[in-house]
């Protein structure tokens, strides 16, 4: 895929650092800034039209909505009190579409505020979207309840595009086996209904069968589905799919017991999830929130022809960890599978912030959370259960298996952490740079997980010249630090070019600039990892201290020639 439209190669960088402003972020000061635009449609004022404001440097999934204004009669809005920082700002029109400049294709445009900065003429010309209805029924013409939709938009020679963030509570059918999904953006799309083989999700508590993956109108194979074209306000009506016969469910019935006594164990949730050959863990996982009995016995229903893996799962600290356990579905139930618990290892010690002891910032240490991950050959369970850091500092690692532990740093609340980053692990004085290890039954005290609180920012503008990007890139901003393993921000510029990196820690950071593109997906579904690619367009260091913001230019020039001489 070409992101850009001409082979790329950087002819200059130009860094300019003028004399350091005071910091802009002084937790004391209100903040002061402004994001002011109009919302039209069909080029007319649009009167009360929310409009919201979340951190850009999130997924959707992830998101919280912050600030929040309305139209006026003119159409005018005005987001006040924004603190300096990146944002995606968006009007709330379901019904009403709008283009996108930010990561994961949600609508809205990408707005990076300096301190105390006022911001005009973010605009938002809003369309009618397109709709698309029909219904869905079986072999034998009867409707079909509660089936997924999905929507793979392509361009005229039938080749995936990315696909707008939709609301996926719209993607099913009802009880007539009728859908009908709105605020679409006008173009071509491939709609479909039932279960792809290789979509690797996972379908949870659903017995009684399985339909294969059908293209409107009865096709199964996405290349020869026809496209159904939508445009400004239109409804794409009668986009029925008949779906075949349906594929019989399996079940998978077992128990989980205490891998020492043998004895069962009641009351614990069952995750399962898709195994390769290579016995890794593919696409998604999940669990009903059905628990075994009394005689430690489970349920799985539901399940297609395939390897699975079944395991324990604990979304709380636990002594205990587990074994994930094969099992084949080919074409009858599967039984007599026992998973098997084992006692834990542990990790205690405590999280200690380097070079600050501000009281505002030790009193975050309770929203922080820790997560552990145990380097090992072996299929793996996902770990799901995080550790809360307590107010003194001290934590509690519980329920791992032996092999070398990675610990992770990670909170509740993006404005309570994102100025925290993980500087090392350590233990009597010596960092454990590939993890701490742990023996079966070994409890491991007296880590040290330091971290910093970085108050260093990074403004900058992009300027590039001799050519244009491809309209579906976006320009990613990354900052790696060249003095501290693994701290690592970043951020998407917005449509000015503008980019701010925040809560850095003093020294000396490499600067990349890439240009990021997201792997086309049905819509209605995030971006699976491994889907963004980036090609990076410049690199250049840069040197930060505390209590100081740093003005950035950097200079692309896309017409350059590349190492090959090409254009």
């Amino acid at each position: 895929m070409r992101i850009l439209s001409r082979s790329v190669a950087l002819a200059s960088i130009l860094i300019v650092c003028p004399i350091p402003s005071s910091f802009a972020q002084d937790s004391k000061k209100e903040p002061s800034g402004s994001i002011t635009g109009q919302v039209t449609v069909g080029g007319r004022p649009a009167a009360r039209v929310t409009v919201m404001l979340t951190p850009s440097d999130r997924s959707p999934l992830q998101q919280q909505m912050s600030i929040r204004a309305t139209t006026d009669e003119e159409g005018r809005f005005t987001l006040k009190s924004v603190p300096a920082g990146s944002y995606t700002v968006s009007p709330n029109t379901p019904a009403l579409v709008v283009g996108s400049d930010t990561s994961f294709a949600q609508p809205g445009k990408t707005v990076t505020l300096g301190d105390g900065e006022e911001v005009d003429g973010i605009d938002f010309s809003l369309v009618k979207g397109g709709v698309i209805t029909g219904r869905v029924t079986n072999a034998e013409g009867r409707p079909l309840i509660e089936q997924r939709i999905s929507l793979i938009r392509v361009d005229e020679r039938g080749q995936r595009m990315p696909t707008p963030f939709f609301n996926p509570f719209m993607f099913s059918t009802d009880d007539r086996g009728v859908y009908r999904i709105y605020g679409i953006l006008q173009g071509r799309y491939k709609v479909s209904a039932g279960d792809a083989l290789d979509s690797g999700m996972v379908r949870i508590g659903f017995g009684g069968g399985s339909y294969p993956q059908t293209f409107h109108p009865d096709v199964t194979e996405e290349s020869r589905a026809p496209a159904v074209e939508v445009s400004a306000g239109s409804e794409a009506a009668g986009i029925d799919i008949k779906l075949g016969r349906v594929t019989r469910t399996y079940v998978a019935i077992g128990r989980i017991v205490d891998a020492d006594t043998g004895k069962p164990l009641a009351n614990l949730q069952v995750g399962h999830g898709p195994v390769n050959r290579d016995q890794r863990l593919i696409g998604g996982f999940g669990w009903s929130g059905n628990r075994t009995n009394n005689n430690g016995e489970f349920r799985i229903e539901g399940l297609s022809p395939g390897r699975y893996a079944a395991f324990a799962v604990s979304t709380e600290q636990v002594d205990f960890y587990s074994e994930a356990v094969i099992f084949e579905i080919n074409d009858s139930d599967a039984s007599a599978i026992e998973i098997k618990t084992r006692r834990g290892s542990s990790i205690s010690g405590t999280v200690i912030i380097e070079g600050s002891d501000d009281p505002d910032v030790l009193a975050r240490l309770p929203k922080l959370e820790l997560r552990a991950s145990v380097q090992t050959e072996e299929l793996t369970p996902p770990s799901t259960a995080p550790v809360r850091v307590n107010p003194d500092g001290s934590f509690l690692i519980s329920g791992l298996r032996p092999g070398k532990a990675r610990i992770f740093l990670g909170g509740i609340g993006y404005d309570a952490v994102r100025a925290f980053s993980l500087l090392r692990v350590e233990r009597d004085g010596t960092a454990l740079r590939d993890g701490v290890a742990v023996a079966a039954g070994e409890n491991v005290s007296g880590v040290r997980v330091v971290i910093g609180y970085g108050t260093c920012v990074v403004r900058g503008q992009l300027r590039i010249q001799g050519g244009d990007l491809a309209p579906n890139a976006r320009l990613m901003i990354s900052a790696r630090s060249l003095n501290s393993d693994g701290m690592r921000r970043g951020t998407l510029a917005d449509a000015r070019g503008r980019f701010s990196l925040e809560g850095l820690l003093p020294g000396e950071y490499e600067i990349t600039v890439s240009a990021m593109s997201v792997t086309p997906s049905a819509a209605g579904v995030p971006p699976p990892p491994g889907a963004i690619s980036n090609r990076t367009l410049a690199k250049q260091n840069v040197t930060v201290a505390n209590g100081v913001e740093t003005e950035v230019t950097l200079v692309i020039d896309l017409g350059a020639r590349d190492k090959d001489g090409e254009k």
